[in-house]
C-alpha cells in the first residue's frame, strides 16, 4: 500500500498513512453514508455498540456482563434512488439470503438494523430489493472466499475506553510550556467503573519517558485530569492507562502535542514534497549495492530519512518558509529488476 508522510519541519517528522481502497472514496457525510452512532469515543469509527448503561461508580458489583454486543447498521439510498426492502447479511450468518431486515425508511430516508456481533473485522453486504451491493460508505473492506465485501470493525462493548474531552497548551516563555487535559473513562457495558488506583500517565520526549505526577481522578464521574508544567520546546506524547474495578484495561490513550514559540497551523502551510531516495544520502552505510541489469539512472541513489532529518536540523526548510514535508512512499521493494 502506498504510504505518504507529512512532516512538521519545525519539530519532528509527523507520519500520516494514506490507504487506497479497492473502490471509490467514501464520503461519510453525504447521502448513502454509513453513520452508526458513537461508541463513546472508543476508537472504533465503524461500529456502535448498544446495551445497558454502566453501573454507577462506587458500587460493590465488579462483575462483567456477558450480554451480546450489538452493532447498528444504517444505510441511506443515494440521491434519486428508491429502496423498498433492505437487509444486511455477512460473516455472522454466512451471507444468508434473506438477511437481517433493516427497518425504514425513517424520516431521513435511512434504513437501519441492529446485529449482535463478535469483536473483530466483520464482512457484510447489503441486500437492496433482493440485489447484493457494497455499502459505499463503509470504512473497511474484507475478502471472503475471494469476494470483496464491505466491513465493519467491531470492538468489545464490555471493555472500558478512554477518550480526550479537552486539552489546553500554553507557552508563556521558553522552558515554561504547560499542557493540561481532561480525559473521560467510559466503563464497558455491564462493567464496573474505573479503579482510581490503576490510572497512570507517562510523558515521552525524544525517546525518554517519565511518569506524570499531575494526575487527578474523579472516579464518580469517570474523569481524569492531567497537568504538566515546565516543558521545553518540542514534541511530546502522553500515554494514559487505566483499568476498571474488574481489572479490565482500557486501550492506551495517546495524546501527542507540541510546545513551540509559534503554534503550528495546517491551514495555508507551505508543503515541500521530497522524493526520499533522491533527496539526500544522510547515511551512506545503509546504501544498497548497484542492482544488476538496471540503468544507473533508475537505480537507488541512497537518499534516506537521515538525510531528511539533517535538512530539518540545519534549518534548510525554515529558510524556505516550509512548515510541512510530504515524503514519497517508503516500503520494501523487490530486490531485483522488473519490466515496467
Amino acid at each position: 500500500m502506498a504510504q505518504e508522510t507529512l512532516v512538521n519541519a519545525r519539530a519532528v517528522l509527523l507520519a500520516m498513512v494514506l490507504v487506497a481502497l479497492a473502490f471509490g472514496a467514501c464520503d461519510a457525510s453525504g447521502p448513502g453514508a454509513y453513520a452508526p452512532p458513537s461508541l463513546a469515543d472508543a476508537g472504533s469509527d465503524d461500529a456502535s455498540l448498544d446495551g445497558s448503561p454502566p453501573p454507577e461508580a462506587g458500587g460493590d458489583d465488579v462483575s462483567v456482563s456477558n450480554a451480546p454486543c450489538f452493532t447498528t447498521f444504517r444505510w441511506v439510498p443515494p440521491p434519486g434512488a428508491q429502496a423498498h426492502a433492505v437487509a444486511v447479511s455477512g460473516d455472522w450468518n454466512n451471507f444468508a439470503n434473506p438477511g437481517t431486515a433493516m427497518s425504514g425508511p425513517d424520516q431521513d430516508g435511512a434504513f437501519s438494523a441492529q446485529v449482535a456481533l463478535q469483536p473483530g473485522l466483520v464482512a457484510y453486504k447489503l441486500l437492496v430489493d433482493g440485489q447484493w451491493q457494497l455499502d459505499a460508505s463503509a470504512h473497511w473492506q474484507k475478502y471472503v472466499g475471494g469476494v470483496v465485501n464491505s466491513a465493519v470493525r467491531v470492538g468489545d462493548c464490555h471493555v472500558p475506553t478512554l477518550s480526550l474531552s479537552s486539552k489546553a497548551i500554553a507557552r508563556p516563555a521558553a522552558s515554561q510550556g504547560h499542557f493540561s487535559a481532561n480525559v473521560r473513562f467510559v466503563p464497558g457495558q455491564g462493567a464496573p467503573s474505573v479503579d482510581a488506583g490503576s490510572v497512570k500517565a507517562t510523558l515521552r520526549k525524544d525517546g525518554q519517558a517519565q511518569a506524570v505526577a499531575g494526575v487527578t481522578v474523579d472516579a464518580a464521574h469517570g474523569a481524569i485530569g492531567l497537568d504538566v508544567t515546565g516543558l521545553a520546546d518540542g514534541k511530546f506524547t502522553i500515554f494514559v492507562d487505566a483499568r476498571d474495578r474488574a481489572g479490565q484495561s482500557a486501550p492506551t490513550l495517546r495524546l501527542v502535542f507540541w510546545i513551540e514559540a509559534e503554534t503550528f497551523d495546517w491551514r495555508d502551510s507551505l508543503i515541500y514534497m521530497a522524493m526520499t531516495d533522491r533527496f539526500k544520502d544522510g547515511d551512506p552505510s545503509n546504501d544498497p549495492a548497484p542492482m544488476a541489469n538496471v540503468d544507473p539512472r533508475e537505480d537507488y541513489h541512497g537518499g534516506d530519512f537521515e538525510g531528511v532529518r539533517q535538512k530539518v536540523a540545519d534549518g534548510t526548510f525554515d529558510k524556505l518558509g516550509v512548515r510541512v514535508l510530504w515524503l514519497s512512499p517508503f516500503n520494501t521493494n523487490p530486490p531485483d529488476a522488473w519490466v515496467a
